[in-house]
């Protein structure tokens, strides 16, 4: 098979190719101001201003109640009104959030999961029965590798204990963390994006290693982690999938990274194609080829997966925006939200059929 290791050249490298009149009114005459209403008069109008004046605030909160795609001056942190009830019952609608590549910062990091209503204040989780995906690339650039693994291992076990039903079909897990790219290249022992506070927040290189090795706790953390999950029919991965490995099947793709990851040496992952420039987790296709060309390469990819939507990460929208292409097939989800990226605000919400982007001060947008 093609690709059988990244693309040498460097990830950033990649992204490159790519009224004048004045007044009518006539001077008052003498005598032609009216005489002053009785009093009587002046309480009915008095009376009939401040009717209509609760009217309209009236009018004016029904609209920003029952219209969801309002914007409302709130607190960037503040949670979103969510499409999903936290108190539906079992049968309810699932709710499904999805967020990007978080790039070692912490601050921004928690800034979105308080906006998508995922954890409260504390950093503790507080998405209910909400489905959490989050498209892998935590590590590099940033100095807050450790703090954020540990935020999400803590909300892998805090998930569980809120709210109803794990999930759905087939997925048995409320937060689910998906390896991307970055990941795979610390496990392979390419280091060209770590930064020298990452690598001291470990204690040093050699202790960064063994950490990230099999035998440390992050290394065999990793390990167990996918590339790939089919939520609810909306499959996540962090690159994208060419119709060449979804003919492979998830769970296959899945069991082939984790075997990988876990019996070959540093080395030898640079030469697995599964981590290749075509697979899963570098493929860029459906973020920068034409939508003329590469939406039946997409419809293909959705079939043999039995999926109805993509979303991916990888490729940063410099504009902070979660993009839709393909008529609402894929979604783009790395809006930037590490400050080396702009450190922009955003995540993806699907409900049933209803998808939306999730923006600060409870701004939404509709997407399908």
């Amino acid at each position: 098979m093609a690709d059988t290791s990244p693309p040498p050249h460097s990830e950033d490298s990649a992204l490159r190719r790519r009224n004048p009149g004045g007044s009518s009114s006539s001077p008052s005459l003498p005598g032609s101001v009216p005489p002053p209403l009785p009093a009587a008069k002046r309480g009915t109008t008095v009376r009939r201003v401040a009717v209509l004046i609760v009217a309209l605030v009236a009018l004016y909160a029904a609209f920003y109640v029952f219209n969801p795609t309002s914007t409302r001056d709130e607190p960037a942190d503040t949670a979103h009104d969510a499409l999903w009830d936290s108190s539906a019952g079992e049968d309810g609608p699932v709710r499904i959030v999805g967020v990007g590549d978080l790039h070692g910062d912490l601050p921004h990091a928690l800034k979105v999961l308080r906006m998508a209503g995922l954890i409260d204040e504390k950093g503790d989780w507080a998405g209910g029965r909400t489905i959490f995906v989050q498209t892998g690339d935590i590590v590099d650039r940033g100095p807050d590798t450790i703090e954020l693994y540990k935020m999400m291992q803590r909300l892998q076990e805090q998930a569980p204990k809120q709210g109803g039903r794990p999930c759905v079909r087939t997925i048995n897990k409320k937060v689910i963390p998906l390896l991307g790219n970055h990941e795979t290249m610390n496990m392979m022992e390419d280091l060209r994006y770590v930064t020298k506070e990452d690598i001291e927040s470990f204690g040093g290189m050699e202790k960064r290693k063994f950490a990230w090795s099999r035998e440390g706790w992050l290394g065999k953390y990793l390990r167990e982690l996918n590339i790939v999950a089919n939520v609810n029919g909306t499959v996540f991965m962090h690159g994208g999938m060419h119709p060449k490995w979804a003919a492979e099947g998830i769970d296959a793709l899945n069991e082939q990274a984790r075997t990988a990851l876990l019996t070959k040496s540093s080395a030898e992952l640079w030469h697995v194609p599964l981590f290749g420039g075509s697979g899963p987790l570098w493929y860029r296709g459906y973020a920068l080829e034409p939508e003329s060309t590469i939406c039946d390469v997409l419809d293909d990819a959705l079939e043999k997966m039995e999926a109805r939507r993509m979303v991916i990460g990888h490729t940063p929208q410099r504009d902070g925006r979660v993009l839709s292409r393909c008529h609402g097939k894929v979604f783009v989800i790395d809006v930037g939200i590490s400050s080396v990226y702009g450190g922009h605000t955003a995540a993806l919400e699907i409900v049933g059929d209803r998808v939306r982007a999730l923006y600060p001060k409870n701004k939404v947008v509709e997407l399908g």
